[in-house]
């Protein structure tokens, strides 16, 4: 098993090296009166120039969600390599940003054939809805992000499994420790004494006054010392 746990996390890093790496080739075209562009998930984070049909440079502007984006897989592959030194916590966080990456990926594809919701096109002439479209490169990179997601899951619960085995014992699985948890959380819930209507509505009244004693305070505060400074200038 530790055989497999270890395939596990180099699939799983080879994944998000891989997802990086797609990144940087065109995923994107944009048709307009210059010509069409073909722009990459890194052009389109960090702003891009791409030269016209007449020889001119156009200047797209940055993507916020693109460098998110970005950001997102680099933390993914970083703490999928940290996985083989500081094991499920490193993986952990890798499975947390590739979900996220993940998100931002479906999100681009449900504008369909209208990237412009992440895309600045706004320095080009004559582009229509019609006329951007993602290519394969980017269907291929929303699978692989797919696939990094899910065997880094796998290679989770592989070495959690590997772990409990070698502890003889000492351990539970994975996924028991979190029923024990939600049980124990459960029962904590239980211990709690919620306040009655009466207490809600009393410990309301005495918050709005204190805030309005407070704010009347810093009011006259504010005002005494503007006219001090006000007599102390002229003076």
């Amino acid at each position: 098993m530790k055989t497999v746990s270890l395939a596990c996390r180099v699939l799983a890093a080879a994944l998000g090296v891989a997802v990086l790496a797609l990144m940087f080739f065109g995923i994107v075209h944009i048709a307009a009166n210059q010509g069409t562009f073909e722009l990459s998930a890194a052009q389109l984070a960090f702003g891009s120039n791409v030269t016209a049909a007449d020889g001119s440079e156009v200047e797209l502007a940055k993507s916020a969600w693109f460098f998110f984006d970005l950001v997102m897989a680099v933390l993914a592959v970083v703490c999928a390599v940290a996985a083989f030194f500081k094991g499920n916590k490193a993986a952990a966080g890798a499975l947390g940003f590739g979900i996220v990456n993940g998100i931002m990926m479906i999100l681009f594809l449900a504008t369909g054939s209208h990237p412009g919701a992440y895309v600045d096109y706004r320095y080009l002439t004559g582009v229509k809805n019609a006329n951007f479209w993602y290519n394969n490169t980017f269907i291929v990179l929303f699978c692989l992000s797919m696939a990094f997601i899910l065997f880094t899951v796998v290679s989770i619960f592989v070495a959690d499994y590997v772990a409990v085995k070698e502890s003889n014992g000492a351990k539970k699985l994975l996924w028991k420790r979190f029923k024990s948890w939600l049980t124990e959380y459960k029962g904590e819930l239980k211990k709690i004494t919620w306040p009655t209507f009466p207490v809600v509505v009393r410990n309301t009244i005495i918050v709005l006054i204190l805030c309005a004693v407070v704010g009347v305070f810093i009011w006259a505060e504010d005002l005494g010392l503007g006219q001090l400074l006000k007599l102390i200038f002229k003076t």
